[in-house]
């Protein structure tokens, strides 16, 4: 009778570990839910239609930078003549180069109806100059490129733009 026990004892302990291997595969999940990287689960959903989608990019007005006024600004000035050139806004230098203007995000706006450029709350009228301190830039570095917050349309970027601070003579 001893040797009955004994096998039973070992068939019975083999469907055990049996039975809790199974049960833990079932609960374990799948490798490729396991391995998922951080980048893989940003994935968007996209959705397909029949039509298909043409994707146009959005530009704004003026080319703005972070702004930040608790910052120190530059005491260079810089300046020129407000002018509109195929609905860009450009700044025209007494020697006639046009120049990008890059102006302070956040207290920056172009009113095209009325041809008013406020910054803060002054208001500078096109055909007008506008002088304040700031910085004469090269647009074609990329470095000068990466700062902007808002852009308008890549024909507005001249080779040189002028980024404008918010003191103004």
């Amino acid at each position: 009778m001893n040797i009955v026990y004994k096998d039973s004892y070992k068939l019975k302990t083999c469907f055990i570990v049996f039975l809790g291997i199974l049960i833990s595969g079932c609960m374990t999940p799948p490798i490729n839910t396991i391995n998922k990287t951080a980048s893989e689960n940003k994935v968007l959903k996209i959705e397909t239609n029949d039509t298909p989608s043409i994707s146009i990019p959005t530009y704004a007005d003026i080319f703005t930078y972070p702004f930040d006024p608790e910052e120190p600004q530059l005491d260079m000035g810089v300046g020129g003549r407000l002018v509109v050139i195929e609905g860009c806004l450009l700044i025209e230098s007494s020697d006639g180069v046009f120049s990008t203007p890059i102006l302070p995000e956040g207290v920056s706006y172009w009113d095209k109806d009325k041809g008013i450029v406020y910054i803060y709350d002054r208001g500078f009228l096109i055909g007008n100059i506008i002088r304040s301190n700031g910085v004469a830039l090269d647009s074609q570095f990329q470095k000068v490129q990466n700062i902007f917050i808002s852009k308008a349309k890549p024909s507005c970027l001249k080779r040189h733009s002028i980024l404008f601070g918010t003191k103004f003579d």
